[in-house]
């Protein structure tokens, strides 16, 4: 169960950070999107509890990038050893590396947002 929920978040916080990125830069209010998208289809705890911390740039450490790329590779170790792919976790892992060798493997996750949000974070 650990492992599907780390596909989950590792995958999810990848797509909020593209998304925060992307809200910034044609200049939408970032920190009314959760509560815009509050109880629609779009709306997940991971955007209640990620967003806020992305649009802020908060990198404070609550799960390190250098734990998630750990997980990551059970993960695909699982997946490997039963023949499943996994090509959005496999896309998600290559950010996350990026980040950690970039100086940032002791940072939060949602660091990730350097490179696909903020990549002016770098």
């Amino acid at each position: 169960t650990k492992l599907i929920n780390q596909i989950f978040v590792s995958c999810s916080v990848a797509m909020l950070a593209e998304a925060v990125g992307l809200a910034e830069r044609v200049g939408l209010d970032v920190e009314v999107i959760p509560k815009a998208l509050e109880g629609g289809r779009g709306d997940s705890v991971a955007l209640q509890n990620y967003w806020p911390r992305l649009a802020n740039k908060d990198y404070t450490a609550l799960s390190t990038v250098t734990s998630i790329l750990k997980d990551i590779d059970l993960v695909q170790d699982t997946a490997r050893s039963v023949g499943a792919a996994l090509p959005l976790t496999a896309t998600a892992r290559e950010y996350y590396q990026v980040v950690g060798n970039a100086g940032y493997a002791g940072e939060d996750l949602t660091a990730l947002a350097r490179i696909l949000g903020h990549p002016s974070d770098l």
